[in-house]
């Protein structure tokens, strides 16, 4: 189909005139009576020339507007209900969020999962102050910053915390980085991995980590 010029809409539009006035003549299939024989046997020619005209003017892209070649047109069977990928079950929704968003993983047209994220099993929990897990702890690894970090060797090196000292042997002291912020923008201070430790050590928490930090107290500098 061709783009259509906005020089050539005046035609089409006489165009799609000439073809409802011409198809709007009765049709007379019967020899007439004289005097209106000629006539007569001009209309079926006129009514196959005005349909073929028709088409030409539908083929020719008269009822087409500008073509944008940065727009995408589709078709769908049915409404979608909910375009939020968090909330989207039916399967008009889930088609049109698969081309609107990414996710880890996606599927092929052999309904293979492909991504770079894979797993052989199901994470436990995703709240780093509960899962024990391997699942949960290597996601929980991509998604939360901690103050340590470990490399393909194991050898541990700073994550939110900058620096570190041993003013003694129970006694750890982080410095962390700057400029760190949580999804909201709000700055990561000493208070929140205060906040953290003191979540675990809690009784009423029930964190299963607890047993692992009992030994430990943290404190952070006091606000001033």
């Amino acid at each position: 189909m061709l783009p259509l010029d906005n020089s050539l809409r005046p035609l089409c539009s006489a165009l799609r005139a000439l073809c409802v006035k011409s198809l709007s003549f009765p049709l007379r299939t019967s020899a007439p009576s004289a005097p209106s024989a000629s006539l007569g046997y001009l209309f079926p020619r006129l009514f196959f020339t005005s349909l073929l005209l028709c088409l030409i003017t539908s083929l020719s892209g008269c009822n087409r507007g500008t073509h944008d070649p940065s727009s995408l047109t589709f078709l769908i069977e049915s409404n979608p209900a909910n375009l939020d990928p968090r909330y989207a079950t039916d399967a008009q929704s889930q088609r049109i969020d698969g081309l609107l968003f990414s996710s880890l993983l996606e599927r092929d047209e052999q309904m293979i999962l492909h991504g770079d994220l894979a797993i052989e099993s199901n994470p436990a929990n995703l709240d780093p102050r509960y899962a024990t897990d391997a699942q949960s702890q290597r996601i929980d690894g991509l998604l939360f910053s901690s103050l340590l970090e470990r490399d393909e060797q194991m050898n541990l090196h700073g994550d939110l915390a900058e620096t570190w000292e041993l003013p003694d042997p129970l006694t750890y002291v982080f410095h962390l980085r700057s400029g760190v912020h949580f999804h909201d923008g709000r700055p990561v201070t000493s208070a929140d991995v205060k906040a953290t430790f003191d979540h675990i050590l809690n009784p009423a928490n029930h964190s299963p980590k607890r047993a692992l930090a009992r030994p430990t107290h943290a404190t952070a500098p006091a606000r001033s």
